[in-house]
């Protein structure tokens, strides 16, 4: 009992709506309800249809107790296996020589194609010329997408941004090879 009190406590200080639920068990079940179960079922499949439709295919009297001996029998009884009739396909063979000819150059181009190594983003975003980035942002950013950024960031964030020098900005884009002498 002390255990629960714990728990109740605790969901309380949760807000959980669990703490507030009754405590009893909301379904009722028959005393020899599991007891008497598979006579209710077997009664039930008798009453109903089940079993009272003709089957669909016939089968012979005895047939699955006879079906392992007769499959043995006939497998002793056939001493040789017949060899396998090889069959005309629709293609000739030099018809089928190309087609296998393009599937392997379809093949190597792929490969050679997906072969080249994936560089990192670091590395791909520093091949891009720096021009071409400030003419996308010229382009593509205006001033309510970078009150849209500044809104993104935390207060804490915003406000070491602020003290940040045009000096200290300047210094930072040289070191990462940015061209800064480039006016807008």
């Amino acid at each position: 009992m002390e255990q629960n009190s714990e728990l109740l406590n605790e969901l309380r200080q949760w807000g959980s709506p669990l703490a507030e639920m009754p405590r009893h068990m909301p379904f009722v079940v028959e005393e020899d309800y599991f007891t008497t179960l598979p006579e209710v079922l077997s009664s039930r499949i008798a009453d109903s249809e089940v079993g009272k439709k003709p089957m669909p295919h016939p089968v012979p009297d005895g047939y699955f107790e006879t079906l392992a001996g007769n499959i043995l029998a006939r497998v002793k009884s056939e001493e040789t296996i017949p060899q396998l009739k090889r069959r005309k396909t629709a293609f000739p063979l030099p018809a089928r020589i190309a087609a296998a000819a393009l599937l392997l150059a379809a093949g190597w181009a792929g490969y050679k194609h997906y072969d080249k190594p994936v560089l990192p983003a670091q590395q791909q975003l520093a091949a891009i010329p720096a021009e071409e980035i400030h003419q996308y942002l010229g382009n593509y950013l205006d001033d309510m997408d970078a009150d849209l950024l500044a809104g993104n960031l935390a207060d804490s964030e915003l406000n070491e941004l602020e003290q940040l020098h045009n000096d200290e900005i300047i210094e930072y884009l040289n070191d990462g090879g940015w061209d800064t002498s480039a006016k807008n």
